[in-house]
């Protein structure tokens, strides 16, 4: 029990730490230019690019789990109605 208290003390202790830093980054930033030019990838990075390409994929994959959903219950209908039948054929209807 008491390894367990040192362990909480131990993360809360590390993530104030870390809420800490994340919040002076901003401040360090902003007091200095990039003194080199950007590189292919950076400009890739900073373009509004990701945020079209995750705003595509997350509309296709909306799009193509909600086809998928569709088939599976029409699957699941069919199964159910094909076991429904068989039932009935040999006479163990419920």
């Amino acid at each position: 029990m008491l390894q367990f208290i040192i362990v909480n003390i131990l993360f809360v202790a590390a993530g104030t730490a870390l809420y800490l830093v994340v919040r002076t980054l901003p401040r360090l930033g902003d007091e200095r230019a990039h003194p080199h030019p950007l590189t292919l990838v950076e400009r890739l990075i900073v373009s509004e690019i990701p945020e079209r390409v995750d705003a595509a994929l997350s509309a296709f994959l909306s799009k193509f789990l909600r086809r998928t959903h569709v088939i599976l219950l029409r699957l699941d209908n069919f199964v159910s109605k094909s076991l429904a039948r068989i039932k009935t054929k040999k006479g163990n209807s419920l």
